[in-house]
C-alpha cells in the first residue's frame, strides 16, 4: 500500500490504474498516429490542388500574352501600312516633280518594289507574331506537364500519407497491445 494525498491507495487499485493508463496511452498514440496520416493527407492533396490552380493561371497568362502579342503585330502591320502608303505617295510626288512619265516601266518598278517591301515586312511581321506565340504555347504545355506531374505526385503522396497513419497507427496498437498484454501478465 502507498499513502498519495492523504488516502490510503491499494496495490490493486495502482494495478488497476497502470492497465488503464497502459490502454488510453495505446489509444491515443494509435489516434495520434492515424490523425497525422489525415493531416499529411490533407497537405499533400491542397498542394495538388494548387498544381492545377497553377496549371490554369499559366495557360491564363499564356492566353494573355498572346493577344497582346496579336495586337502589338496589328499596330505594327498599321504601322507598316501607313509607312508605305507615305513611300508611295512620296515617290509619286517625287516622280511628278522631276516630270517622270507615272505609265513608263521604271516609274511601276519603283512603285512595285515599294509594295513588295511592304508585303515582306508584313509577312516578316506575320511569321515572328507566329513563332513567339508557338513558343509560348510550347512553354505552357511544358509548364502544364509539368504541373500535372506534381498534382499526380502530390496526390500519390496523400494517398500514401493516409496509408501510412493507418498502418503507424496499427503498428502502435499492436505494440501497444503487447505491452499492456505484458503489464497485465506482471501484475496478475
Amino acid at each position: 500500500m502507498c499513502i498519495a494525498n492523504k488516502q490510503i491507495i491499494s496495490d490493486s487499485a495502482l494495478a488497476n490504474a497502470s492497465k488503464s493508463l497502459s490502454v488510453a496511452g495505446a489509444i491515443s498514440g494509435t489516434t495520434a498516429n492515424i490523425l497525422s496520416g489525415f493531416a499529411s493527407s490533407n497537405y499533400y492533396k491542397a498542394l495538388a490542388s494548387s498544381y492545377a490552380a497553377q496549371k490554369q493561371m499559366n495557360t491564363d497568362a499564356t492566353n494573355t500574352q498572346a493577344l497582346y502579342n496579336m495586337r502589338a503585330a496589328a499596330d505594327k502591320s498599321d504601322q507598316i501600312t501607313k509607312a508605305g502608303e507615305q513611300t508611295f505617295g512620296a515617290q509619286k510626288a517625287a516622280m511628278a516633280a522631276n516630270g517622270a512619265n507615272m505609265a513608263s516601266v521604271s516609274a511601276e518598278d519603283i512603285v512595285r518594289d515599294s509594295a513588295q517591301k511592304e508585303t515582306q515586312d508584313q509577312n516578316t511581321l506575320a511569321y515572328n507574331l507566329d513563332q513567339t506565340n508557338f513558343n509560348l504555347r510550347k512553354q505552357n504545355t511544358l509548364n502544364n506537364i509539368s504541373a500535372d506531374y506534381q498534382s499526380a505526385s502530390a496526390n500519390q503522396m496523400a494517398a500514401n500519407a493516409k496509408t501510412g497513419g493507418y498502418l503507424n497507427g496499427f503498428a502502435s496498437l499492436v505494440n501497444s497491445g503487447a505491452t499492456v498484454a505484458e503489464r497485465w501478465y506482471k501484475l496478475r
